[in-house]
């Protein structure tokens, strides 16, 4: 099942695409990742990422495409994969629309696929939080 959702974030695109990119800061907005590591750098195309999801499982953050709009990666952990997206584009000064899309793969996904129809809204809606924090602070 593929899970979308999208919104108009207070910050331009380069705001975004900063935020998106950092992904050693990702557990400060997405609570699933305890722990993300990438000691500092910006995520590039082809790189992977030791992560640990919920404080008790190892997984493998795969960043497979990064471009000017576009970020796309996989997270791979035993017996589940999310293959996923951020896009964005800017509507008007200072205001980006961003949208977020992933689907899942694999058995513990399918068992837990009723838990996930709203995650792809509050992933936005975490990441415009984390866009706004950064700007005030």
């Amino acid at each position: 099942m593929r899970y979308t959702a999208s919104s108009r974030v207070a910050g331009d695109p380069a705001s975004v695409r900063r935020v998106l990119l950092d992904v050693s800061s990702a557990p400060a907005w997405n609570p699933a990742f305890s722990s993300v590591r990438a000691e500092g750098e910006a995520a590039r195309a082809g790189s992977a990422y030791r992560v640990t999801i919920r404080g008790v499982v190892p997984a493998r953050l795969v960043v497979d495409v990064v471009e000017a709009h576009l970020f796309e990666y996989r997270l791979e952990a035993l017996g589940s994969r999310e293959c996923g997206s951020w896009s964005w584009t800017s509507v008007e000064p200072g205001v980006t629309c961003v949208s977020h899309a992933f689907e899942h793969q694999g058995l513990v996904a399918q068992l837990l696929q009723p838990a996930f129809a709203s995650v792809a809204g509050w992933r936005v809606g975490r990441l415009r939080a984390e866009v706004a924090r950064r700007a005030s602070g």
